[in-house]
């Protein structure tokens, strides 16, 4: 089976009786662990959010209502077995080739190209975007359009994440998609799996990522801000470096932190430590500091604590490096941020006399710190 198989499904009524199906995928999991999918207001309106199903199980409406315009939903089912959840971002460009993955009477792929974006009218007075699309020019028959492909993603190949959800044809080579920025209108939630790789809300900076220019302006910003973190740092602890980007990004910012000149008279700041994930929830980033520090993952957690508290605390500053692949696991980047930060707060509480705040040193990096015997984290996302 291909692979798109494991995230892409045939969403129909309970038995042949009841008419109507549609196309979803999967971009995550509840905090119980069911599968959560992307697919169309209009497939719910038509099959009835109380018949849904997929491969027999039911599946559960999670979203508020949709519309004719904004026309997407979310749905739980519970027992569905699925493969890695597809990333979601808003990044698409007019031009951009794009593949596609839906359900008529047989499922197949199919590949075409994103042409003007659009804003639809709503009745809330917030525009909806969208995109016209098309399918490859010469296309055969078979790989055409056909009813069934309502919600079927709009498949960035080259980032490896959807840009966008087909929501209406027009013929069989046409029509029209969803921008995947409109989810959080019906599920807020679906904000934390949008991954953040884009400079502005047109997508200039997913057109121009390769340029070698723009990643040199972009990781000034960052390492400036980085610079003046640590510069600025006083009597904090620790701080930890969580960085998602593009594949060939992740050792860049910990690097030139390091080869850049540092500020006269204040030396070189400490090597980063990174830490390294072998899962990727709220536990991963307590689990990663364990195995970094010696002698705290064989003993109990308040031995542990105070153990990395020490630990911390036996040096002036601790960098922590936490790199975070993007475009595979970018989806899971606020839950490992929230972890992380529920382990630094649970350190600082541990510790006498701490306190905590929060600041924003530059754009797409945030960053929390806990002075005196706690532990901080900037965040670039």
């Amino acid at each position: 089976m291909d692979w798109w198989t494991d995230v892409v499904f045939r969403i129909t009524g309970p038995d042949d009786k009841h008419p109507g199906q549609g196309t979803g995928f999967v971009f995550g999991r509840d905090d119980d662990g069911a599968i959560l999918l992307v697919t169309c207001w209009h497939v719910v309106r038509e099959i009835g959010r109380n018949s849904l199903h997929i491969r027999g199980l039911r599946c559960e409406v999670v979203s508020e209502e949709g519309d004719n315009s904004l026309d997407v939903a979310v749905l739980r089912v519970p027992g569905l077995s699925s493969g890695e959840p597809l990333t979601l971002a808003s990044v698409g460009i007019p031009g951009i080739a794009f593949k596609t993955f839906g359900y008529e009477p047989t499922g197949r792929p199919l590949s075409g190209i994103l042409d003007v974006k659009t804003y639809r009218s709503h009745a809330s007075h917030r525009d909806v975007p969208a995109w016209d699309y098309y399918l490859d020019k010469g296309s055969p028959e078979l790989k055409k359009i056909k009813d069934g492909y309502s919600s079927a993603p709009v498949f960035d190949p080259n980032g490896r994440r959807v840009v966008a959800v087909i929501t209406h044809r027009q013929g069989t080579d046409k029509g029209f998609a969803i921008d995947i920025a409109n989810l959080p209108r019906v599920y807020p939630r679906a904000a934390d799996f949008i991954a953040d790789v884009q400079a502005d809300s047109d997508g200039e900076y997913a057109t121009e990522i390769d340029h070698p220019l723009v990643k040199m302006l972009d990781h000034t910003k960052r390492l400036a801000a980085i610079r003046e973190l640590l510069k600025d740092g006083g009597s904090d602890r620790a701080i930890v470096l969580v960085e998602a980007c593009p594949e060939d990004w992740p050792s860049y910012l910990a690097d030139h932190v390091h080869l850049d000149p540092w500020p006269d008279g204040d030396g070189n700041p400490p090597e980063a430590i990174t830490l390294g994930l072998k899962r990727f929830d709220k536990q991963s980033f307590w689990e990663a500091l364990l195995e970094a520090v010696p002698n705290a993952s064989r003993v109990s957690d308040k031995a542990a604590k105070q153990i990395v508290v020490r630990w911390i605390n036996g040096a002036s500053l601790r960098v922590l490096y936490l790199p975070v692949g993007l475009e595979r696991h970018g989806r899971h980047l606020p839950e490992i941020i929230r972890g992380a930060q529920t382990t630094l707060d649970d350190l600082s509480d541990f510790v006498p006399d701490t306190a905590s705040w929060s600041s924003s040193p530059a754009y797409a990096t945030k960053s929390t710190r806990c002075p005196s015997g706690g532990a901080g984290m900037p965040t670039s996302s």
